[in-house]
């Protein structure tokens, strides 16, 4: 939770970049299969014996080397839970980022304001967040 509100803080108080996507793709799929990082946590017991949590830690590891191979973005689950959704947008420069928003991606007209975390990952910039 305190990585979301470091997030959102960067968000609001970052130096927003006008960007214009050509292409922007849904990639709720690719968040959804990160919730499952989430669950192992809350399965493993932390009463059970050593051999169940190595098995525990073990499925928790393979499940991260899964996604981190695949090219999965791992965006917390909060931000679903918040009124966020993650697409995937190609600038007009042919470069390719996940992109955090809250308004309909559908209503965008020409240049949005986005404030870059680590990473290729930007949140969108507010129209109500000050300069």
């Amino acid at each position: 939770m305190v990585v979301v509100l470091a997030v959102f803080w960067a968000a609001r108080t970052g130096n927003p970049e006008p960007l214009a996507f050509g292409d922007v793709a849904d990639s709720s799929s690719d968040i959804l299969g990160h919730v499952s990082t989430y669950l192992v946590a809350a399965i493993v017991d932390p009463k059970v014996s050593t051999s169940e949590a190595v098995l525990g830690l073990t499925v928790f590891a393979l499940i991260l080397l899964i996604h981190i191979s695949a090219g999965l973005v791992h965006v917390n689950p909060l931000f679903y839970v918040l009124g966020y959704r993650v697409y995937t947008g190609t600038t007009v420069n042919d470069h390719t980022y996940y992109l955090v928003v809250k308004t309909e991606v559908a209503d965008w007209e020409g240049v949005q304001r986005f404030v870059r975390i680590p990473g290729d990952i930007l949140i969108e910039r507010s129209n109500d967040a000050s300069e």
